[in-house]
């Protein structure tokens, strides 16, 4: 046991509920039920192991996160980087939880009429960490041969985790019932706010995304006899948010993008400008390699590339 770590949680426990602890972690532990008496000697528990062992691999070789980042939509494309993740399952969610939020992007911007610039993520931080603790969390670890691995794309990332959904959920009920696999790993990761209460995680998880600025598509959950594999998607006029555009080139990025191109006279339509604003808006989006023209004189479309 790392009883470093096993100290660590005991003082971010009592940070949490505002109290002292007046028991011995060993005593601590046993009421978590990742330690228990065999003989005269206290014994980690599967459990135990996982969350505190100095070397939980040694016992469940795939207790690893492998997280793969590809340089476009596609998964034949050779990947830029490849990272493996092994420890204790609270430094496994730490230190892969770090390096998503590294290879995902955050952008600053103007609002028009404000002073102050605003910070705005690809993705919800907490969606993030939260579906990577249930990848880890909810996985089967009875699986041999079976890890965590995540796959991050320019326009989504995926979350699979060995074996299926508990009996009795869904995709489609997902949100309404709860089942854990692992209750003892959900019960102290919710100790020390590394997941949300139970049920609710899903909810907040939906929340973040509704409220998210650039309106993603909702998440894709696709359940196999193998594995469960959560999609999350990138916003999709996210790369060009921060660009220095206005809000009419916005607004035709996602005209064009939702019925396939824009000419000019629909641009002065949908923004209400002149026909020498519109030359300029549509002139800067091409010379900035955000549309490419289709046709000729009135014929003349653009597409976003």
């Amino acid at each position: 046991m790392d009883w470093e770590k096993a100290e660590w949680f005991k003082e971010r426990y009592e940070f949490i509920i505002k109290r002292k602890i007046h028991t011995s972690r060993e005593d601590l532990l046993k009421s978590l039920n990742c330690l228990r008496l065999v003989g005269d000697k206290n014994k980690p528990t599967n459990a135990g192991v996982l969350l505190f062992g100095n070397d939980p691999q040694k016992f469940f070789p795939n207790t690893r996160v492998t997280i793969v980042i590809y340089p476009s939509t596609k998964v034949g494309t050779k990947h830029r980087d490849i990272r493996d993740f092994q420890g204790c399952l609270l430094d496994i969610i730490d230190e892969t939880n770090e390096f998503i939020k590294k290879n995902t992007n955050t952008y600053s911007y103007l609002k028009e009429g404000q002073l102050a610039r605003e910070d705005i993520s690809q993705y919800p931080q907490f969606v993030l960490r939260e579906l990577l603790v249930n990848a880890v969390a909810h996985r089967d670890y009875t699986t041999s041969g079976a890890r965590v691995i995540i796959k991050i794309f320019e326009d989504r990332i995926e979350y699979q985790s060995p074996g299926p959904l508990p009996a009795g959920i869904t995709p489609e009920n997902i949100l309404k019932e709860t089942s854990h696999r692992n209750p003892i790993l959900m019960k102290v990761l919710n100790k020390i706010k590394y997941v949300e209460e139970v049920g609710e995680g899903w909810d907040r998880i939906m929340d973040e995304i509704e409220s998210h600025p650039l309106h993603p598509a909702s998440p894709k959950i696709e359940n196999t006899e193998a594995s469960v594999i959560v999609t999350i998607f990138s916003p999709e006029d996210f790369e060009f948010f921060g660009l220095d555009l206005n809000d009419r080139q916005r607004k035709a990025i996602e005209y064009a993008r939702k019925r396939g191109s824009i000419s000019k006279r629909e641009y002065i339509k949908l923004n209400e400008v002149s026909t020498r604003t519109a030359h300029i808006d549509i002139k800067e989006l091409f010379i900035r390699d955000i549309f490419k023209r289709t046709g000729v004189g009135r014929a003349t479309k653009y597409n976003v590339k």
